[in-house]
């Protein structure tokens, strides 16, 4: 059987007294109401942290993206180019493919970007566009890599010019 203590809390500071009230079960017995002489101690596990099975939800990841650019005449662009990534887990969002103060996608050029995000597990896609800006902007772009700091890895191989005045036009997904 459960009974119910009410216990009166009263705080005072000069001319304020603020009152809360808080209500505690407490069990009753047949002894009384004193506390039981041995109460059950809390289980040992070995001073060790409890597993967790699930990873955190908002683990970050840092993914390595290479980018090729093509060896054709003309392929590199001095465009403004940007990448999404898609997982099984969620996509990045467009974001910038930029080294500051380097000439980025010129011909022939296997350049490095860093990216920390969301996991978003393994990768399945990747799309990339640019903004067309500067004249002979087109850009011919190879291939690529993805690599994550928990070990993955993606190929994208693409093979095909991104400009305006190609059919496959400024955006390319793979």
């Amino acid at each position: 059987m459960l009974g119910k203590l009410k216990i009166g809390l009263v705080i005072g500071s000069l001319a304020l007294i603020l009152s809360a009230c808080i209500t505690v079960e407490v069990p009753t017995s047949d002894n009384g109401g004193q506390q039981p002489s041995n109460p059950e101690p809390p289980q040992d596990n070995g001073g060790q942290q409890p597993s967790n099975p699930e990873p955190p939800q908002n683990s970050t990841v840092t993914y390595t993206i290479w980018v090729q650019t093509g060896e054709r005449d003309n392929a590199g662009t001095s465009a403004n180019v940007y990448i999404e990534l898609y997982g099984t887990n969620g996509n990045s969002g467009w974001f910038t493919l930029d080294t500051p103060n380097y000439n980025d996608f010129e011909k022939g050029a296997f350049d490095r970007y860093f990216h920390t995000n969301q996991d978003l597990g393994n990768i399945v896609n990747v799309c990339l566009t640019h903004d067309n800006t500067d004249d002979g902007a087109g850009w011919f772009l190879e291939e690529i890599k993805v690599e994550s700091d928990e070990g993955g890895n993606w190929n994208f191989f693409f093979g095909q010019w991104l400009a305006d005045d190609e059919p496959e036009g400024l955006k390319a997904c793979r």
